[in-house]
């Protein structure tokens, strides 16, 4: 999860800064590098954590809120694009990487099998 975290925020940075299109391709790595650790991270850990009798009920509810931070993320992007200044849409966007880090890390102990 810090490696996948790591890599959205590479990702947002260079977002941020980007001015070319070069910029915007490695930005597009970084993010699909984190995405794509995040996902099977969190998918395994949430199998894992159900136990052999409840694998399926796991997986459909981790698809579940999949889709949930899916759909409302660019809902909150489009009410963050409308009150904050371009210039600063990103760096606040970065702030959410280690709000989720801090939210894994609290959660972390008491999720431990």
């Amino acid at each position: 999860m810090i490696l996948s975290s790591c890599s959205a925020l590479i990702g947002i940075i260079l977002l941020g800064v980007m001015n070319r299109n070069i910029t915007m391709l490695l930005a597009a790595a970084f993010m699909a590098g984190g995405y794509g650790m995040m996902c099977s991270a969190c998918q395994s850990k949430a199998i894992l954590l159900a136990g052999e009798g409840k694998r399926g009920l796991a997986n459909s509810t981790y698809y579940i809120g999949l889709d949930l931070g899916m759909s409302l993320g660019p809902m909150l992007g489009g009410v963050l694009y409308g009150n904050v200044s371009i210039q600063m849409f990103y760096p606040v966007l970065a702030l959410t990487v280690p709000l989720g880090l801090a939210v894994y890390r609290i959660n972390r102990r008491s999720l431990s099998p």
